[in-house]
């Protein structure tokens, strides 16, 4: 049910988007000329176009969207402009089909050459009989006949070129529309697709106190002073989660909380909230599980269980910060050292994210500041804010 009403619109808003694409290059002038050199069926239903332009190879690259038209558009509403030349085909029922297609680009050949996969889908295709596609051929041995170069476009009237020249833009690529409708059809797989789909059904109202890492009255007070009551109410939530999750004898292995509102509403700052307090719990237990390996194995005499637990861990964290690769090698093998991942769906999402954790820093137990170590993330070429 959750599929078949978001795959209309995620299809629709891939449409949309190359149609807004496309109009943008035709407003700036950006419409290249190419020749049609070959039209190949698929057993798939698709059809293979090799289309000779005269780009530099590195302008085009797999995966991009070409846009192609049998006449050079105009610069103002050229979706408007094809829309009105498809129709003037039904109003006519017959003669030959005017070309407009959008294409994936499959394969970028030398010579200036690339082959664009191309899936007859358009609502005029059930009724022309396959005409475009005949057409498609008819500019094909047109383009053969015409040995000259492609053309460079300075502008034109919107009338058929008659020497098997296309006319093409190029509209990004559905990178992100694929991921997208990948992971529709891979939620039977997703293993929080109860928690996002119906979280009432996982609520658990007994999980919604600090653990015990954070009950100290110093750092709740400093919690309840910095957030609303909707904002520590999620930190309490989120924390009281992971911790019940951590528990031995507890059931509730699914450590999720669903924050949203409006913008402006505090989002970031509550995530900020949340990983702070993981942040404590977890390197806590982590100085706790140290602590009882190193006891337990005798392979420290500086940690004295007398001294109390505190007094331990102080003494414990000033070894790793001074410790040697060999000593954080045998420490990592009593205890994994804890690590928070933090994703979301833009990169300028993750650097707001990042930009709070690195000039804020984080509260320790006794609200003395500190500073995480961070590491971000990203694709060599993505410009990071």
């Amino acid at each position: 049910e959750y599929m078949a009403s978001w795959e209309p619109l995620l299809v629709e808003e891939a449409r949309a988007g190359i149609r807004s694409s496309w109009e943008e290059e035709c407003d700036n002038n950006r419409v290249h000329s190419g020749r049609l050199l070959a039209v190949n069926d698929t057993s798939s239903g698709w059809r293979e176009l090799t289309v000779a332009h005269n780009l530099p190879l590195q302008r085009i690259t797999v995966g991009d969207i070409l846009v192609m038209v049998d006449a050079c558009p105009p610069k103002g509403g050229p979706v408007s402009w094809l829309q009105g030349r498809l129709s003037q085909w039904k109003n006519k029922k017959g003669g030959p089909v005017h070309l407009g297609c959008a294409g994936i680009v499959k394969q970028v050949c030398s010579g200036g050459q690339v082959v664009v996969s191309v899936h007859p889908n358009c609502s005029s295709y059930p009724n022309c009989g396959k005409q475009c596609f005949r057409d498609l051929r008819g500019y094909l041995r047109l383009g053969n006949n015409n040995s000259g170069a492609t053309k460079a476009i300075t502008g034109g009237d919107g009338d058929s070129n008659g020497d098997g020249c296309l006319y093409f833009s190029l509209c990004g690529n559905l990178v992100t529309v694929t991921r997208e409708y990948k992971a529709l059809h891979n939620l039977r797989n997703f293993p929080l697709l109860k928690c996002l789909l119906k979280p009432s059904s996982i609520s658990h109202k007994k999980h919604s106190e600090l653990p015990t890492e954070c009950s100290g009255q110093i750092l709740q007070s400093f919690l309840k002073n910095s957030f609303n009551g909707q904002q520590y109410k999620a930190v309490c939530m989120a924390a009281a989660h992971m911790d019940a999750a951590d528990s031995v004898n507890d059931s509730y292995k699914e450590p999720f909380t669903l924050v949203h509102g409006p913008p402006g509403t505090g989002k970031t700052h509550t995530i900020w909230g949340i990983l702070n307090v993981v942040h404590i719990v977890r390197f806590q237990r982590f100085y706790q599980t140290l602590i009882q390996s190193i006891t337990r194995n005798k392979k420290g005499n500086n940690l004295n269980q007398s001294d109390g637990n505190q007094s331990n861990i102080n003494r414990l964290r000033e070894y790793l910060l001074n410790a040697n690769l060999d000593g954080q090698r045998v420490l990592s093998e009593l205890a994994q050292k804890p690590r928070i991942l933090v994703c979301a769906p833009s990169n300028a999402a993750v650097d707001e994210i990042a930009k709070r954790v690195v000039s804020i820093g984080f509260k320790d137990m006794n609200c003395g500041n500190y500073s995480p170590d961070v590491v971000r993330v990203a694709a060599g070429e993505v410009q990071l804010s």
